[in-house]
Order: structure tokens, then C-alpha cells, then sequence
């Protein structure tokens, strides 16, 4: 790639109207304001090869984070904290998952049990968030009924 990226690109806000699908791939509608939009993008050919960066953002002009990215950050973080939490390993112990009390342990069993190689594979296997998602409230209910302590 020719020029550092900064020095090259151009930026503008647009506002996505619409998407389709083709045989080629999505086709995605966005409206750019003709003062915001690059004269470059007006007069490229046709067919013309562009790397786009998109972010979203809210009424301040402010970066936001998707729903999805949010959750799966959450599910990352969730994941980390239950395998370094002394009752979570515990109850592995107890319902039979795993034969020692450490963080290491519950780890290797949860990215088993998740089907996952890596907590990061959270952030975008909605599958895997689910089943988290139900083993916390499983493990929740059992503590708040005491079956631990």
C-alpha cells in the first residue's frame, strides 16, 4: 500500500439509507452531505477498490460502540471474572466439571465447555455467549440458594 493511511484518506459523516443484497455481495446505501462529500469519490470510475473505516456515532459526534461489540466485551469480561471467582471454581468442583479449585482449571473447562480456543472468540459467537449467559444464571441460582458456602 502506497502513503501512510492518515496522509491518504479522507473523512465524512453519511447516513446509511439502505441495503440490498447482489450477486456480488451487500450493497449498502449512505447519503453524504454534498459538502462533506469527497470529489475524489465523485469522479473514481466505477468499480474503483476503496478500504473504509466506519464508526458509529451518536447525536454529540461522540463514538458508540454497537450493541453486539458492547456484549461481547461483557461476555469476555464476565468470563475472566467467573473463572477467578473462588465460588464459581468451587461449584465446578462440587457439580463434578473439575478436579481442583483454581482459576487455570475453571478456565480450560469454561472455553471447553463454551466451544471456544479464547475468551476474545466471546466478542463475536453469539452461541457461546449464550450458553455463558445460562451457566452464570445456573451458577448464580445455586449460590443465591445457598448450595454453596
Amino acid at each position: 500500500m502506497t502513503g501512510n493511511i492518515e496522509e491518504i484518506s479522507t473523512k465524512f459523516e453519511c447516513v446509511k439509507l439502505g441495503m440490498r443484497h447482489s450477486k456480488d455481495g451487500h450493497v449498502i446505501s449512505f447519503a453524504i452531505h454534498p459538502n462533506d462529500t469527497p470529489q475524489d469519490l465523485m469522479t473514481d470510475p466505477l468499480g474503483q477498490r476503496y478500504m473504509i473505516v466506519a464508526v458509529r456515532i451518536n447525536e454529540h459526534d461522540e463514538p458508540v460502540a454497537s450493541v453486539l461489540d458492547a456484549e461481547g466485551k461483557r461476555s469476555v469480561a464476565l468470563a475472566g471474572t467467573l473463572c477467578a471467582d473462588n465460588n464459581f471454581q468451587e461449584w465446578l468442583v462440587r457439580v463434578g466439571e473439575v478436579d481442583e479449585m483454581s482459576e487455570v482449571a475453571a478456565s480450560t473447562w469454561l472455553r471447553k465447555y463454551l466451544g471456544v480456543t479464547s475468551r476474545k472468540e466471546l466478542k463475536t459467537d453469539s452461541r457461546a455467549r449464550e450458553k455463558l449467559s445460562g451457566l452464570r444464571s445456573e451458577f448464580v441460582s445455586q449460590l443465591n440458594h445457598g448450595i454453596l458456602r
